[in-house]
């Protein structure tokens, strides 16, 4: 007789977060590079980029703004998703409203460029509402260095072995109050640091 086993695996929603945050930011450091290296080696490439948008003074605004200086354009392009890639590591909350504006704007040279905004946005936008209901914004290189005792005010733990009476409370005020719980040896929640 043969059994199987159905188990269910429950997957962590935060590695899903932290992989479409990995994506964004390689996106966007790979962008500042290949700016930086149009601006040096081939500022005039920029010409034809606003040829196909949807209204004429983008167009017109591209080739009388832009292309009037585009290596120091593309250059401030390149500092731009720079600026970018630093605000998603430090501060998610604004570096995802960056993204989506960045994207927004991008929709305007042309109904090609939907082709790759809107699945851009289908993961920035609900990445920015979970970014923004995150009472912890550390972003991504504060979750790699991050331990439950960084965001917390730490104590030492004095009976050596099992939850701290405190840790206890905490958890159960936590649960009442929607935040989240830490574990043992760390005395308060990030919001209240």
């Amino acid at each position: 007789m043969t059994t199987t086993s159905h188990r269910t695996r429950q997957t962590d929603p935060s590695l899903a977060w932290d992989a479409i945050s990995r994506g964004f930011l390689l996106l966007f450091f790979l962008g500042g590079f290949i700016h930086f290296g149009l601006a040096l080696f081939d500022p005039e490439g920029y010409r034809p980029f606003a040829d196909g948008a949807l209204f004429d003074w983008v167009n017109h605004g591209w080739q009388n703004i832009f292309m009037a200086d585009p290596r120091a354009w593309a250059l401030m392009l390149s500092i731009g998703e720079f600026l970018l890639t630093a605000l998603l590591l430090i501060e998610p909350r604004l570096g995802y409203l960056g993204v989506i504006a960045f994207h927004l704007a991008l929709m305007l040279f042309g109904w090609g460029f939907w082709l790759w905004c809107l699945p851009a946005l289908a993961f920035a936008v609900p990445a920015a509402v979970h970014a923004l209901r995150d009472r912890v914004s550390l972003g991504f290189l504060g979750r790699l260095v991050r331990s439950p005792c960084l965001v917390g005010v730490c104590r030492a733990s004095t009976s050596g072995s099992g939850p701290a009476a405190g840790d206890l409370a905490a958890a159960g005020a936590s649960r009442s109050s929607g935040t989240r719980a830490f574990p043992s040896g760390c005395a308060s929640s990030p919001s209240a640091g």
